[in-house]
């Protein structure tokens, strides 16, 4: 994840995402040292209502994609008249983010099940 935030660095809202997947590297440490179990719960819940909200935004961008049937445009650069490119990859990178969230969360559940 944080080299996806260090690859945002020439996106136009490139601070909105540098700081959802720095976000989410933090998030990955933290689950990962397990510094403080509540936290880290917390954390990857608001992490996914977030990914989840901004995903919603950009749903129809990917409908349009998955419609043009074009998709190697998605490796392609950048276009203004292919919008639905850009916003594309951006779903696919908060679906990563809603992903892992959901997993950290679910692992911290479950531990907290066993005990």
């Amino acid at each position: 994840m944080s080299g996806f935030a260090a690859s945002q660095w020439n996106d136009p809202d490139r601070i909105l995402w540098i700081s959802i997947y720095f976000a989410t590297a933090l998030l990955a440490l933290t689950a990962f040292t397990q510094v403080c179990k509540p936290c880290a719960q917390a954390w990857a819940i608001m992490l996914c209502i977030i990914a989840l909200t901004m995903s919603l935004r950009t749903f129809s961008e990917l409908i349009s994609y998955i419609q043009t049937s074009s998709f190697g445009e998605l490796f392609a650069p950048m276009s203004e008249h292919k919008s639905y490119s850009e916003e594309t990859r951006e779903f696919l990178g908060l679906l990563i983010v809603m992903l892992y969230s959901i997993f950290v969360a679910m692992q911290f559940h479950q531990n907290k099940s066993k005990k």
